[in-house]
């Protein structure tokens, strides 16, 4: 009995596909962008309270507590705040812990591919620390231990095309600061296992390499061998060079000897250190100490992200206010048309009452384009809202 009115169902709905897939097509954009949304953001949520969990304390320049965090868990090329190296000894020497310095605003590409920024990978200088904090692990190479060495996440690796011993230059940040070599090349030392996090899509290097690129740092030949070349003065106390002495624009074994630094080390720039304290002792009395100051501050990633999944929570819900509208308004017309249909089957249904058709049968056939609509509508959008997490990765991670 129940296959026979299947049987007929189907018929029906071979017969009206049309309207069948005019009417799924309806309740599945409506449904599919709600739980889309909730599907996105409860997955961003988990991605950035992971990631959070795992970054103790962040000490950065005053600002922006929102803008320092996302840039520095996600390393963000466009965070442009500094503080120096002498924030983060200090905190070392007033042992609140272990600070790890990193410095963003680079970006590197392939020596051999285009300029375009798709092929562009943020840049990270950090330091040594911060592969045992973050528990890294290699499938080729090895960490960088020279000016010039570059570490690939696994995902830039695969973006970049390169491997472990191609080179890869910086992007110029401006080709109007000519304090700054336009570009400079340097080595693949290593590649990233894949572990599902920022680090997967950035490179690494040291802190000096980003440093060269600032401009802090340069190599040329030797002063005593410029002079003799006119290309510089040399007095009792000092040498100084010409303005027009080339500077080396490939970090390598045989120019590496030459690359050296200018100004005191504890001025140079960092964008901000990660401080992992040890007790509790440590953690209270570095944050009741960065409370006081007025050019930095200290942050707990896990609270900064808290709140601003808070806001997001709430504008999800006025989100889903105006979204349970359209669906109200989708389901209303879509029983409409069930009670067109069903008045326009009215002789259908006489006729099977007739031949002794049974009530079962007759709700099926009066009810079932309704019910196959909704499971296929929701289910369907319900199936594509759990591909989300997959597509975010693919086209913007």
């Amino acid at each position: 009995m129940i296959s026979q009115a299947w049987y007929l169902l189907s018929c029906h709905i071979r017969y009206y596909w049309k309207r069948v897939v005019l009417l799924v097509g309806a309740l599945f954009f409506v449904c599919v962008i709600p739980f889309g949304v909730e599907r996105a953001v409860h997955w961003y949520a988990e991605e950035f309270h992971e990631r959070a969990e795992l970054s103790p304390l962040l000490v950065g320049k005053r600002g922006n507590r929102f803008d320092l965090v996302l840039a520095s868990l996600y390393f963000q090329t466009n965070y442009s705040d500094r503080i120096t190296v002498g924030e983060s000894d200090e905190a070392y020497n007033r042992d609140y812990g272990l600070p790890i310095p990193f410095l963003l605003g680079h970006a590197i590409r392939s020596a051999s591919s285009e300029s375009a920024s798709t092929n562009e990978v943020p840049l990270v200088a950090v330091d040594p620390e911060y592969y045992s904090f973050r528990t890294v692990e290699l499938t080729s190479g090895s960490l960088p231990v020279l000016p010039g060495d570059i570490l690939l996440g696994a995902d830039a690796a695969v973006q970049l095309g390169v491997a472990v011993g191609d080179r890869v230059v910086n992007v110029p940040q401006s080709t109007l600061d000519f304090s700054r070599a336009a570009q400079y090349a340097m080595r693949v030392c290593g590649i990233l296992k894949a572990n599902g996090t920022a680090d997967d899509r950035a490179a690494f290097s040291g802190l000096q390499t980003a440093w060269i690129l600032e401009g802090i740092g340069h190599g040329h030949d030797e002063a005593t061998q410029l002079v003799e070349q006119g290309q510089g003065l040399a007095s009792e106390s000092a040498v100084q060079l010409s303005a027009g002495v080339t500077t080396y624009n490939e970090i390598n074994q045989e120019t590496l000897s030459s690359f050296h630094f200018h100004g005191a080390p504890e001025g140079y720039p960092i964008s901000a250190f990660l401080l992992v304290p040890e007790t509790v002792k440590q953690r209270t009395l570095a944050i009741g100490y960065y409370r006081l100051q007025e050019a930095i501050q200290l942050v707990v990633p896990l609270e900064v992200i808290q709140e601003l999944f808070q806001v997001v929570f709430q504008m999800k819900r006025y989100f889903y206010m105006q979204a349970s509208g359209m669906m109200l308004v989708a389901v209303l017309l879509i029983l409409f048309i069930a009670r067109l249909s069903q008045e326009l089957r009215k002789q259908e249904m006489k006729a099977l009452h007739r031949i002794g058709a049974p009530r079962l049968i007759m709700s099926l056939l009066s009810y079932g384009e309704l019910i196959v609509v909704f499971l296929l509508s929701v289910g369907g959008a319900y199936a594509v809202s759990q591909c989300i997490p997959w597509l975010i990765e693919t086209m913007y991670w």
